[in-house]
């Protein structure tokens, strides 16, 4: 079995170059090739592969394959190494947009000590990979032994370098403690029936019916994809933190319809096409930006939503809004009624289906939920994209 991957940094979104050529000799060989393909938005044709996976599953691959071809991060080519394998190493080049510096002293340094092979060229790869299939590499010596170490140290630098130049590095730890806990708390909420954000994602599923295309602005642990992760062909989720990224790959690394994207909801234009989506889902998002930034966002994601499309949002509501102004250090910039949110997405050209509060106060009442929305504790908005005037008459 060959195994292929370009490792787990989101920031690099995949390795096209190397995953298109992989899938090409895939198709003329017989021998197994298995890729960890990342963000990468081209899907394989002829190979079995997955986006992320936990660590000992991943170890569990590189422990069965003949062969590993990687990136040339550290830590993939020091795995590689632990596991005795022949290595072949494809450079990301600044040339072909993979990154954004020629970083490659790395590949040229062990490659001189031949103990990897580096393909610089995909259209070369084949050729690489039938030539070790014929000669093998260089014995696995304690060449590499040595080398794992120096890995181990040049990994450690790195990270040295970056925490230097992040004056925030305490805090960021800090950051990073802080959401750890919090979504902790946020997966207890969502496993009590009673509580309002068990509620919440169950009503709004209610809401969903089945398509092609979904996207979920603000994805924190994955309650809502894991409901909808078989109304869709294509499911995409977002979020700006790297905790809730990592909780949803752990989540949902075998899922191959869905595909998460560590990133701003300002940044969306960046990967879809506008029309793209027959449905998108935000909530408890947009109080956490500024009034003009959500304004923006509305816009974007009206641009980005199929004609006819469904949005659905969820906001604080009229009882956040009294409380908020009693607090100091609330994290949301901006509060509003139900009917305070329904006039903003209406004038961003949503039309609105439908207003409701997840939950009436002390009294649960349907019909009070629905018709008296103003004094529930969290806003529910549906709306859906109208073709403009022009589509209509074509």
């Amino acid at each position: 079995m060959i195994l292929v991957t370009v490792g787990t940094d989101e920031s690099l979104s995949g390795f096209l170059r190397l995953i298109k050529e992989m899938d090409i000799i895939a198709a003329k060989t017989s021998e197994k090739i298995v890729m960890q393909i990342g963000l990468s938005k081209y899907i394989p044709q002829n190979a079995e592969y997955f986006k992320f996976a936990p660590r000992e599953d991943y170890e569990k691959l590189c422990q069965e394959a003949r062969i590993i071809i990687c990136h040339d991060g550290a830590g993939s080519i020091m795995t590689a190494f632990q596991f005795k394998k022949p290595v072949v190493v494809v450079p990301r080049t600044p040339k072909s947009a993979e990154r954004e510096r020629d970083e490659n002293d790395l590949a040229t340094e062990l490659e001189k000590r031949q103990v990897i092979k580096a393909v610089w060229d995909t259209r070369n790869l084949e050729s690489a990979i039938s030539s070790i299939s014929r000669n093998g590499l260089s014995p696995l010596n304690s060449e590499r032994g040595n080398l794992v170490h120096k890995l181990r140290e040049h990994i450690s630098n790195i990270e040295k370098k970056k925490a230097t130049k992040n004056k925030k590095g305490r805090r960021m730890e800090t950051r990073k403690e802080t959401w750890q806990a919090y979504y902790k708390r946020l997966a207890a909420q969502y496993r009590d029936a009673h509580s309002l954000p068990y509620k919440k994602v169950r009503l709004v599923d209610s809401h969903i019916d089945t398509g092609k295309t979904l996207l979920d602005i603000g994805s924190g642990t994955g309650e809502l994809l894991e409901l909808e992760k078989h109304k869709f062909e294509n499911i995409y989720g977002i979020d700006r933190v790297k905790e809730s990224i990592d909780i949803c790959n752990k989540r949902f690394y075998k899922e191959q319809n869905i595909t998460l994207i560590k990133d701003s909801i300002g940044k969306l234009e960046c990967y879809f096409q506008p029309r793209h989506f027959d449905c998108i889902t935000c909530l408890d998002v947009l109080e956490h930006l500024n009034l003009k930034k959500c304004k923006e966002a509305l816009s974007t994601m009206l641009n980005l939503l199929c004609n006819n499309g469904r949005f659905i949002f969820t906001a604080p509501g009229f009882l956040s809004k009294i409380i908020e102004k009693k607090l100091d250090g609330t994290p949301h910039l901006h509060s509003h009624s139900s009917y305070g949110w329904k006039k903003m997405i209406k004038q961003a050209r949503f039309t609105i289906t439908s207003v409701e509060t997840v939950e009436f106060p002390i009294i649960h009442s349907e019909f009070l939920r629905k018709k008296l929305h103003l004094f529930g504790k969290c806003c529910l908005i549906v709306a859906h994209k109208l073709p403009s005037k022009e589509q209509q008459e074509q």
